[in-house]
């Protein structure tokens, strides 16, 4: 991760969050640089991306974005 062209940190963990229809990153940041709202360029798989520090997680509490599963026809 880079911020202003300097590394800050490192990605742990990437996945995709289907609830929220992005790509998540769990990563070690330097103090300074975990500032909520701090943009950063994080590279996945050999790729820069766009990122952003979140002060709050990553879901949906009061469920209010459509589910995946609620498509889907019960089973009998």
């Amino acid at each position: 991760m880079t911020l202003d062209g300097k590394v800050v940190g490192s990605t742990a963990s990437v996945a995709y969050g289907h609830t929220i229809g992005k790509i998540l990153a769990f990563a070690y940041i330097k103090p300074y640089a975990a500032v909520p709202g701090t943009a950063l360029e994080v590279i996945i798989h050999g790729k820069p991306r766009a990122g952003r520090v979140l002060g709050e997680p990553a879901y949906d509490p009061q469920s209010l974005l459509p589910r995946t599963d609620a498509l889907t026809e019960p089973a009998l």
